[in-house]
């Protein structure tokens, strides 16, 4: 805000008033908000009666609770599980205890206790936002794993032959098996090429052809069990 206060008193009290509408029209499409800034909307306008630069001092108390009480409403709309009543009475107990007389030291302790709350709701917004895109994330590299292990099954046995059991082995949870190798490729880089060639040399043996296979006759049926 950049509303300069200089003139007479009812000159600043004209303006006072024209500040209170601006900021209750910001609340129109918020219940709660709106309720929050109305229950602030008095001491607004005597503090900007009182002082003459109110707006240009954004450590003044009420402009600090005015801030905070923009940020809150940010949350709320970003986070419909952080609007609980027992939040919203405390913040209303606070904004009732404000005097408009103006008594310096309560002003300055209501004013803290607002910002707290509004520091520990963005502590948990960020903490909701960062899980949000890490969940994303690994949606994501969950996605693209299935899909490169499916078009590496495809390639190996599409339009090819493929034993039943090739496919119950699968279904059973060595799709699973697979998917988890390559998830984890970083930690064990070897075990997916590994999984997949333990695959080929079971489907072989069962009479299967996958594509480029070449068997490991070292490998015995047993060890394959095993």
């Amino acid at each position: 805000f950049e509303i300069s206060l200089t003139g007479p008193s009812a000159e600043r009290e004209a303006h006072a008033d024209g500040l209170v509408s601006f900021v209750n029209d910001l609340s129109e499409e918020d219940e709660n908000f709106a309720v929050w800034l109305d229950l602030l909307a008095e001491p607004l306008k005597q503090a900007a009666i009182r002082d003459r630069g109110f707006f240009q001092q954004p450590s003044h108390p009420l402009r600090e609770v005015l801030d905070s009480l923009g940020h809150l409403q940010m949350f709320r709309a970003h986070d419909p599980a952080a609007d609980d009543d027992l939040y919203n009475l405390k913040i209303i107990d606070l904004l009732t205890s404000i005097d408009t007389g103006e008594d310096e030291e309560h002003l300055r302790s209501t004013t803290r206790q607002i910002k707290q709350i509004t520091s520990s709701r963005s502590l948990r917004f960020q903490r909701n936002s960062e899980n949000t895109v890490e969940t994303a994330i690994n949606y994501e590299r969950q996605r693209d794993i299935r899909s490169q292990v499916v078009d590496e099954i495809n390639r190996k046995y599409g339009r090819r032959r493929v034993p039943v059991h090739t496919l119950q082995l699968l279904r059973a949870g060595w799709y699973s098996v697979l998917k988890l190798a390559l998830l984890n490729i970083a930690v064990e880089p070897e075990r997916y090429t590994r999984d997949l060639q333990l695959l080929d040399t079971v489907t072989a043996r069962l009479g299967g052809k996958p594509e480029g296979f070449v068997d490991d006759p070292r490998l015995d049926n047993q060890t394959l069990l095993n």
